[in-house]
């Protein structure tokens, strides 16, 4: 799964969620969005994403890909601004570390795991990879690499669109954002030919008060060498805020274990 996503060279088998603008299909059922100020709505998704600082708790993952459905159970913690730590527990003892330069991927019962470099990936993986899926907000990890605008807004989402700066993989990224409490709501990466290559959408959201929003599920759909993979993150007894010691962010294994570095051509 580290592996760059592809180009898909056949009709894609999921379609986007966003009624599109005129910009992009020549839809004219948008709504009316004259009234938000593209810096102020960016701001309020900032805002709103930055007072969850951590996060730990029990996790159920589901993958479903070339017709077969498999489910995991186990644990994480999240903890700003990179650090993940993801433990898969019964038949397929897994281990996924992100300590905020490096990747890591351990299978337990080989004593052998998989890393790449942060630096050596691109936006789309770093999110859908690292800890960002967790917290939800994409527009974190974009820093001065895009230009965003906002573009759209339709059933009440406002639709804002990423370019990036330099030539990438991805010819931009569409993001979904409900105006009433500032919570992104899906996510849809487009290619370099504008096929819809993968699509993150926010289904629910731990809340507390009027203002902490932590998502707990998530379904990630993704096209990776001309195949479907849907991946569900659903999170319970969910803690926010949470100290914690940072040891746990730590490389797995032991001194035997092997490792292998990732390569964007494997």
């Amino acid at each position: 799964m580290i592996n760059h996503i592809k180009k898909n060279q056949r009709e894609l088998t999921f379609v986007s969620l966003f009624v599109l603008s005129a910009m992009f299909t020549g839809n004219i059922f948008s709504d009316d969005f004259s009234k938000y100020n593209n810096d102020e709505v960016i701001t309020h998704v900032m805002e709103t994403y930055s007072r969850v600082y951590s996060a730990t708790g029990r996790i159920t993952r589901t993958v479903e890909a070339d017709g077969a459905k498999r489910s995991n159970t186990g644990k994480f913690t999240v903890k700003k601004p990179d650090r993940l730590y993801v433990e898969y527990v019964g038949e397929d003892h897994q281990i996924t570390v992100h300590d905020g330069k490096t990747l890591r991927i351990f299978f337990a019962e080989h004593n052998k795991g998989i890393y790449k470099n942060t630096e050596d990936m691109i936006p789309m993986e770093r999110f859908i990879l690292g800890p960002e899926p967790f917290f939800g907000n994409v527009l974190q990890l974009m820093g001065k690499e895009f230009t965003i605008k906002l573009a759209d807004m339709t059933s009440g989402n406002l639709i804002l669109k990423a370019e990036p700066e330099k030539p990438l993989q991805l010819n931009f990224i569409l993001i979904a954002i409900n105006p009433e409490n500032w919570t992104i709501q899906a996510i849809e990466y487009f290619d370099t030919t504008n096929k819809l290559v993968s699509q993150t959408r926010y289904y629910e959201f731990k809340s507390e008060g009027d203002s902490l929003y932590f998502p707990t599920k998530t379904i990630t759909s993704t096209i990776i060498q001309d195949k479907l993979l849907v991946e569900t993150l659903e999170l319970s007894r969910v803690q926010l805020n949470y100290k914690f010691n940072d040891d746990i962010f730590s490389v797995p294994g032991n001194k035997e274990t092997e490792w292998v570095l990732q390569e964007d051509n494997q």
